[in-house]
């Protein structure tokens, strides 16, 4: 009888210690989804401040009322300037529209971020080229450009502008032959009519075209560039 009791005790003993264990194994069960829990919320909250911060960069005012926006970045990311809408782009910096061929771009291997049409993150493509400045508008007025080597008083009325230039991103640059509108070359300056004009040929790059209010139209690849303008 006595061997009975003491098996009894024995059995009573082991099933305590089992549950006891068991408590401890269910209570680290719940700690770890607890502790789950609170590291999906932290993420959550990281990738949202990560999202808060969106876009970074430098912008120029140009004297045609136009913005470039130099170096974009997108969660401190360089954007893919293949995979991304450029328009979107341009409302990431709280601007309108994009200036058609205005793009500048660089070669970049790496991971970067594409920009949908909704101004969201669209994909991290691994990709090549990146924005280097692309230029945007926003309805800002436009004010007369002092971007020109020198300007001279001819008589009847007329003043003579050598080597007309437009600054897209720090760079002066001449305006194009090519393509620019007769009066908006002037009215770029201050001017309402262009009477003459002479031009040269230079190491071809991309050249401002104006439109013919003295607005930015896009850039060309092009080597003949106005020399001189004779405005009124």
């Amino acid at each position: 009888m006595k061997a009975v009791y003491l098996g009894a005790a024995m059995i009573l003993s082991a099933y305590n210690v089992c549950a006891q264990e068991f408590g401890a194994l269910q209570n680290a069960s719940f700690l770890g989804i607890a502790s789950s829990a609170n590291n999906n919320e932290e993420i959550a909250i990281a990738e949202a401040v990560l999202v808060s911060e969106k876009s970074s960069t430098n912008k120029v005012d140009n004297p045609d009322g136009s913005t470039t926006v130099v170096g974009p970045l997108f969660e401190s990311r360089p954007i893919s300037s293949q995979q991304s809408d450029h328009t979107a782009v341009c409302r990431l910096f709280g601007l309108n529209s994009y200036v058609t061929h205005t793009m500048k771009k660089l070669r970049h291997p790496k991971t970067l971020a594409a920009i949908n049409t909704e101004g969201a993150l669209s994909s991290s493509p691994y990709a090549f080229e990146v924005y280097d400045a692309l230029v945007c508008t926003d309805g800002r007025p436009a004010r007369a450009s002092t971007q020109y080597a020198k300007i001279s008083d001819i008589g009847g009325g007329l003043k003579r502008i050598l080597k007309p230039r437009f600054d897209y991103d720090g760079t002066p640059t001449q305006l194009s032959y090519i393509g620019s509108r007769a009066a908006g070359v002037c009215r770029l300056f201050g001017f309402n009519s262009l009477e003459a004009s002479t031009w040269e040929i230079v190491f071809p790059t991309h050249h401002p075209v104006m439109d013919s209010s003295g607005k930015l139209l896009e850039f060309k690849i092009n080597a003949t560039v106005y020399k001189t303008i004779d405005c009124r």
